[in-house]
């Protein structure tokens, strides 16, 4: 990582990493699975390890005198070998259907070492204050470009992802007693496949969020975030609305309200719900997945904190050594 202060309010950061990623052990098993009779695999013994460089750039400046914030990063990652599938569709002749013995009807699918694949990102983000409202506003657009490889009876299919996305957050600045924030996020996706046409799809997901906190009276805190997670362009029975809305009230404790006693509730409309989208280069697919739902929990928090008043923890009256935390400079 280089970093490089054009000045206390510009800066410019460039990072550079490589990694590799190792084969499986189901991917190398040279073993049938036979899970679904229609779509069976088999794994590679001869795979390799795939190998990933990445290289981003971010600029971020500040202006103090209107208290503004702007933030913008761009890069991209490169993979040679990556671990691919190779699919075999129903009706193919090619020698692994004899080779494992395959019924007529099915397809198989085996991992293969593939280039080409890589992936662009980008990201802008514009913060300041809105007086009138005493409120903090952000402005955020990112777009994200991915091209994956993939083999269709030997023949190379490269599938292509755009997503664009934009937000808008409002972040309250009234009181030390009230703090709350609204945000909105639409991401549109756009796939396309250069042989499986009938795989090719644009979506939408949105997601929206209100965050509120509030210290009542004599240390009580309520605290909520609602949730609205929109779902278009799916499956059917995929396009889905629905709310996550958790509520909780505390009780703040203890000699300069260290501590915290806090009655919550999960979801308290029962709406919870895990929905995904995978996209192979021969079928899209949509799934609904159980999520923890509704319940309630009691809970007890403490807070650790050390006060600066000139002197550490050892040079007070009976002072003990002073807690040091470590961890990673911030990005």
């Amino acid at each position: 990582m280089l970093r490089y202060n054009i000045d206390k309010e510009h800066n410019v950061r460039i990072f550079y990493r490589s990694s590799t990623q190792l084969p499986s052990v189901d991917q190398l098993q040279d073993v049938l699975n036979n899970t679904n009779p229609l779509q069976l695999s088999v794994g590679n013994p001869d795979l390799k390890q795939s190998f990933q460089n990445s290289v981003f750039l971010r600029y971020q400046s500040s202006n103090p005198e209107k208290s503004s914030t702007f933030f913008a990063m761009a890069g991209g990652s490169l993979t040679n070998n990556n671990i691919s599938n190779a699919t075999y569709l129903a009706g193919s002749d090619d020698p692994i259907f004899a080779e494992y013995n395959i019924d007529r009807g099915a397809q198989i699918t085996r991992p293969v070492n593939l280039d080409g694949n890589y992936s662009l990102r980008s990201f802008v983000s514009y913060g300041q204050p809105i007086k009138w409202i005493r409120s903090n506003i952000n402005l955020d657009a990112s777009y994200t470009y991915s091209r994956t490889t993939g083999l269709l009876n030997e023949e190379l299919n490269y599938a292509s992802s755009n997503n664009v996305g934009v937000g808008v957050t409002i972040a309250s600045n009234i009181s030390e007693k009230v703090d709350f924030a609204i945000s909105t996020r639409p991401t549109w996706s756009h796939v396309n496949n250069s042989l499986q046409s009938a795989a090719n799809n644009d979506y939408l997901i949105q997601n929206s969020k209100l965050k509120f906190n509030w210290i009542i009276f004599e240390g009580f805190v309520l605290r909520t975030d609602l949730i609205n997670q929109n779902y278009t362009g799916l499956s059917d029975d995929f396009n889905q609305s629905y709310w996550l809305w958790n509520l909780g009230i505390g009780k703040k404790i203890l000699k300069n309200d260290r501590g915290e006693i806090t009655l919550s509730v999960n979801d308290l409309l029962n709406q919870n719900r895990n929905i995904s989208r995978n996209i192979t280069e021969t079928y899209i697919e949509d799934v609904q997945s159980n999520a923890l739902q509704q319940f309630f929990m009691l809970s007890f928090s403490y807070n650790l904190r050390n006060f600066n008043t000139g002197k550490s923890a050892s040079e007070k009256p009976g002072g003990d050594e002073p807690m040091r935390m470590y961890g990673p400079p911030p990005h």
